[in-house]
């Protein structure tokens, strides 16, 4: 399911703090989404065997979603590349950042578990595609950028920004445009906060660099999460896969 975004058509979402009384404390910080996460929920973080889920619907207020047209002054600002985190009351801490070929391993096992948990895959040569996905990795950062969510010094998750160059016109000469690809989470920390400050990290990335536009063919279940962060439905997209 395609869908596309425009840095110039969609406004930046602001990250407003729900938190009352707590203005100035450490829980504002810039550019950041906030998601209280109770005591129950640290306990069932990752690095647990037990799931999650049935503590997010005790969490705290989730940070407000504010639509409204930014200035440049607000955009530049928004976009400065570093870490974003996300940090919670009982000391989670979640880390975005953008991800080098010293990564490159700790990407390969995110991809590695994603298709073996989601997909079935049952191979025995995880040391074999490791190696050649760090080599891929490497041979291909000009163009394929990395994004890492990590907690607790350990990786949870991950996305991609693929740019590519397109035909030059005499009235833009240095065209290029995006592809968000392999957008993946850990299960136990879906549906906090996490693949959408990965996104934003990816679109700030995209506004940089100055690309026309940014695309992602999506799944059903993740359609929300991209219309979240500025993604939506364009008729004119089409693709053709062969037989």
């Amino acid at each position: 399911m395609p869908i596309a975004y425009k840095p110039d058509e969609f406004p930046i979402p602001v990250a407003l703090d729900d938190h009352k009384g707590k203005e100035g404390d450490a829980f504002r910080r810039p550019h950041t989404r906030h998601r209280t996460i109770t005591r129950d929920q640290r306990l069932h973080s990752h690095l647990s065997s037990k799931p999650i889920d049935a503590g997010r619907a005790a969490a705290g207020p989730v940070s407000r979603r504010d639509t409204r047209p930014v200035t440049a002054s607000q955009r530049e600002a928004r976009d400065v590349t570093g870490p974003r985190r996300i940090t919670g009351e009982a000391g989670m801490q979640v880390t975005v950042r953008k991800a080098t070929a010293a990564d490159a391993a700790a990407l390969a096992g995110l991809r590695w578990r994603w298709v073996s948990e989601e997909r079935g895959y049952t191979g025995t040569d995880r040391a074999a595609f490791v190696e050649l996905f760090s080599a891929w990795v490497t041979d291909h950062l000009s163009t394929h950028l990395p994004f890492l969510a990590e907690v607790d010094d350990g990786v949870v998750g991950m996305a991609w920004l693929m740019v590519a160059d397109r035909v030059p016109a005499p009235t833009r000469r240095n065209r290029r445009s995006g592809d968000v690809q392999s957008v993946y989470v850990v299960p136990e920390l879906r549906n906090s906060g996490v693949g959408a400050v990965l996104l934003e990290a990816v679109l700030a990335e995209a506004r940089r660099l100055k690309l026309e536009h940014v695309a992602v063919h999506s799944t059903d279940r993740a359609v929300h999460l991209y219309q979240r962060v500025g993604f939506q439905h364009d008729q004119c997209w089409l693709r053709w896969k062969p037989k």
